[in-house]
């Protein structure tokens, strides 16, 4: 077994259920499903590679950047046809962006730790 607990594994099932409730919700579903699976996957197998699960500030900066580079990979490749250059532009974009953004959430559950003292065990292996 690569991972001791299978964290990563429920947020692609949230996820996943956030994309069938756009089924009812939104004008452009299929799309939403789409661009949804691929993001959620890419994180889990970076964390089941690197043997992580969010509990630190590289994992989660990590994970923003590959959530936001595959996100704008699968939009650019499935829906908007753009070039090698201007995909490459746009996956070193979204990589930024969402290791900032990875940042962030990372300073945002310190800050929630702090404020619910539950949260210190949720992310820790047994």
């Amino acid at each position: 077994m690569l991972v001791k607990k299978w964290m990563p594994v429920t947020e692609t099932f949230e996820e996943f259920g956030v994309a069938m409730l756009s089924l009812y919700l939104s004008s452009f579903p299929t799309i939403k499903i789409i661009t949804f699976f691929p993001p959620g996957l890419a994180v889990d197998a970076l964390y089941m590679i690197i043997r992580h699960n969010g509990c630190c500030r590289k994992c989660m900066i990590l994970g923003g950047a590959i959530a936001n580079i595959t996100e704008a990979v699968t939009m650019a490749v499935l829906f908007l046809k753009v070039p090698p250059l201007g995909l490459s532009v746009a996956a070193l974009i979204a990589g930024v962006s969402g290791g900032i953004g990875g940042y962030i959430a990372y300073i945002a559950i310190n800050h929630l730790k702090v404020l619910i003292p539950n949260l210190n065990s949720i992310n820790q292996y047994p």
